[in-house]
């Protein structure tokens, strides 16, 4: 899973959660805090720049600082997740084993 930041830097999660960041084009990598231990499956960038990522357990993740932190977004639980897109009015729509979910993303 890969978002652009916008700012010409990339995103990238995998297993175990792991998460980091580039700022030249992936020629160096640095580690990303985040709050999570599963996978991440699927990683966007929103229209007001902010970073979303969801992992393989159900878990929302947004970043407000171009990708340098993550936090988790309360939501309730929809079950395990593959994907993520913007919805319309601040929501995003969910993917996984039980269907599409559309949920309200705080500012």
């Amino acid at each position: 899973a890969s978002a652009a930041t916008g700012d010409g830097a990339i995103v990238m999660g995998g297993l175990r959660g792991r998460m980091f960041r580039s700022a030249d084009e992936g020629a160096t990598w640095t580690v990303v805090d985040k709050p999570v231990t599963s996978s991440i499956v699927a990683a966007i960038r929103l229209s007001d720049g902010r970073l979303v990522a969801v992992s393989a357990a159900g878990e929302v993740l947004v970043s407000s600082d171009k990708g340098y932190t993550f936090a988790p977004v309360p939501i309730e639980y929809v079950g395990p997740l593959s994907s993520v897109a913007e919805g319309p009015a601040g929501t995003l729509l969910l993917g996984g084993l039980k269907g599409i979910h559309k949920v309200a993303l705080p500012r």
